[in-house]
């Protein structure tokens, strides 16, 4: 086996191992009842907050309830696809710009979520793991 061969079953059963890995993490969140882990730590939804039930409303076909839960997703084939256009045309600079965008976009989707109080995007720092167990250290 040359050496090309052995780096790329070397960069294949890296990215098994990761992907088994995430999959391994995910399985015991769900296991202890922890749907998102950041939510859980913080207290505070993340800007994709919702994206994975806007997904499993899209696949039902209900896209009212996927617009609510994140409005994104309809954006994210057309992110997607410019995406994979500039990374297959080899053009760097506009890829990253449509990175920059979907963040841009994703931040301030969530801002507006976050201030005009939808109940998918919650800021609740006192239900967070992390100032709970503070408070108890330091506080009780």
């Amino acid at each position: 086996m040359d050496a090309e061969r052995k780096r790329k079953l070397k960069r294949l059963v890296e990215a098994l191992l990761s992907i088994f890995a995430i999959v391994g993490v995910y399985l015991v969140l769900f296991a202890l009842d922890i749907t998102c882990p950041i939510k859980w730590l913080s207290g505070i939804s993340c800007p994709g907050c919702g994206m994975s039930r806007a997904c499993f409303a899209l696949l039902k076909l209900d896209f009212a309830a996927a617009f609510s839960y994140h409005p994104v997703i309809f954006a994210l084939p057309v992110f997607a696809g410019l995406y994979g256009f500039f990374a297959w045309k080899n053009m760097e600079r506009s890829r990253n710009a449509v990175i920059y965008a979907f963040a841009a976009v994703m931040i301030a989707t969530y801002f507006i979520r976050l201030f005009t109080g939808t109940p998918v995007v919650v800021f609740e720092p006192s239900e967070g793991v992390v100032l709970r167990t503070i408070k108890r250290l330091f506080f009780n």
